[in-house]
């Protein structure tokens, strides 16, 4: 919560940003679903995005890569779309086997960052379960987003610095990138905060929230935000 608190400055600078290139006046949650540019999305084929993962993931060391590109060869991902299949996209396993990714791939940035986010997830669980036996296994769900987070970054990071003009222009039109980082971060603090502040009153059983947290100010007051949670 102090490390978000820390750097509220930051989203507060984007949602300016985001009120200059839409031209409104204030932001509201709703907004955040706006693309900030017009430019069509590049298209990537399922190879091209299993080779862009792969590369923008090497920081991790050659083993991380190794059984990333293992997992990406032998059946953990079930790919397109397919009558029947559900929606969306998520990532799955049990204790005695390999983890196992659903996606809906449609050949879009999003789809390539989504690659990253739920191998991230896939390979969490890979290591988990070589690591620990089935008890400890499984993960508390204040951490279960950071190995899929940290892929999403790692893939901005590596495109950023080595994709094309066009191609820069994906992420900034992949809002979800940002907007879940948003949600993941500053939720979850929100909700952090919250509980850290939610007693009990022993004398009638009642619940007394002492809770004041200016959060539209986010959006309606960027310039001059001090809402620490």
């Amino acid at each position: 919560i102090k490390s978000v608190n820390n750097n509220l400055d930051k989203m507060s600078k984007y949602i300016d940003l985001r009120k200059k290139e839409l031209n409104i006046k204030n932001m509201h949650m709703y907004d955040m679903a706006v693309k900030m540019t017009t430019k069509e999305n590049k298209d990537y084929t399922y190879e091209d995005a299993k080779k862009i993962v792969s590369k923008a993931l090497n920081v991790l060391g050659d083993k991380y890569v190794e059984d990333l590109n293992n997992g990406l060869s032998s059946g953990w991902v079930d790919v397109y779309e397919n009558t029947g299949k559900r929606s969306g996209e998520y990532s799955w396993g049990c204790y005695n086997a390999h983890p196992y990714v659903l996606l809906n791939y449609q050949g879009k940035y999003n789809d390539v960052s989504t690659l990253a986010h739920e191998m991230g997830h896939a390979m969490h669980r890979f290591y988990s379960n070589k690591a620990q036996d089935y008890f400890y296994s499984d993960n508390e769900i204040f951490v279960a987003e950071i190995a899929s987070t940290v892929n999403e970054t790692l893939l901005n990071f590596y495109m950023l610095k080595n994709g094309t003009k066009e191609e820069k222009k994906n992420i900034i039109n992949c809002e979800n990138n940002i907007n879940n980082n948003f949600n993941g971060q500053l939720n979850n603090s929100f909700n952090c905060s919250f509980n850290n502040n939610l007693k009990i009153n022993d004398d009638n059983n009642l619940f007394n929230v002492n809770y004041n947290i200016k959060y539209n100010n986010i959006f309606m007051n960027s310039k001059n935000v001090n809402n620490s949670f």
